[in-house]
């Protein structure tokens, strides 16, 4: 694997479910200055972001909030 020097892209799996209110929040704003991160999600309620950062999948198909 080639090393770009650049920040890596995390990916978290469903994580937010686990978390109650104020850890979600914590979470997200840590990530903030992380660069590049990937949310997955099973409900949408659990996400403390903005919908213009939500994209949908359903059926092979992505789709902006």
């Amino acid at each position: 694997m080639e090393q770009t020097g650049g920040p890596p892209i995390l990916l978290l799996d469903d994580v937010l479910s686990e978390l109650d209110g104020a850890r979600r929040q914590a979470l997200v704003e840590r990530l903030a200055v992380l660069g590049q991160t990937i949310v997955t999600a099973t409900s949408e309620s659990t996400l403390p972001v903005k919908a213009d950062q939500v994209v949908r999948v359903s059926e092979g198909r992505a789709e902006a909030a």
